[in-house]
């Protein structure tokens, strides 16, 4: 409990620090010296925004609501973010209730829908209303669409009836080695599979969570 307070402040600096103001939404990475190659030089924001760091964040954002006391201060704030990350997030969502990789580029040639940080948010927002972080009346219907759509388009069941969870970004980063410039075509140079855990774990997390909305 003596971390508490850390633990606050880095949702919420994290949260500062990589806010768009225009859109709503927290770019994939800030680098506040300005030195790193991938960032602006003025901003030091990464180019983009990306569909799975954010579904990281708002994942990460309800389970911390969940532990944290309620007295403590910046909770709240916590939960305005929340809030505000997952209304920015709604309206860049497409026709499906789901995300591209890139996720306010959406019409944009070779984006795709993608599948871990679609499912990520979905999870996000699934939890958020059975913790009363998020208004069913409000959120509800997005969810459901969302998570039908999601078994449509990510999900198969091959010959052997083993359920695969596709269109998974394998990697997605900045800097190392292979000199990765946070570029739009950085993003769509990485390759799409099936079954990585990143998608699958998410995908499990949503199924569970679903099944407490048809109990």
């Amino acid at each position: 409990t003596e971390n508490l307070d850390d633990v606050v402040h880095q949702f919420l600096g994290a949260y500062t620090a990589t806010l768009d103001a225009k859109t709503g939404l927290c770019y994939h990475a800030i680098d506040t010296s300005k030195q790193m190659f991938w960032c602006d030089p003025e901003t030091g924001l990464s180019p983009h925004f990306w569909t799975r760091s954010i579904g990281w964040f708002v994942m990460a954002m309800v389970d911390t609501l969940d532990v944290l006391p309620t007295d403590i201060t910046g909770r709240d704030q916590i939960h305005t973010n929340l809030v505000n990350e997952l209304t920015a997030l709604r309206h860049v969502a497409d026709q499906h209730n789901l995300w591209y990789q890139i996720p306010d580029e959406g019409d944009r040639p070779m984006n795709y829908l993608e599948s871990s940080g679609s499912l990520m948010i979905l999870n996000a927002i699934a939890k958020g209303i059975r913790q009363g972080y998020l208004e069913e009346q409000e959120w509800g219907s997005f969810l459901d669409k969302g998570y039908a759509n999601a078994l449509e388009q990510f999900i198969s069941i091959d010959r052997h009836n083993y359920v695969n969870v596709n269109k998974i970004a394998h990697v997605g980063g900045l800097g190392g080695p292979n000199h990765r410039d946070g570029s739009f075509a950085y993003y769509m140079s990485e390759p799409i599979v099936a079954n990585d855990h990143k998608g699958v774990g998410p995908f499990l997390m949503l199924c569970n969570e679903m099944s407490y909305r048809h109990q």
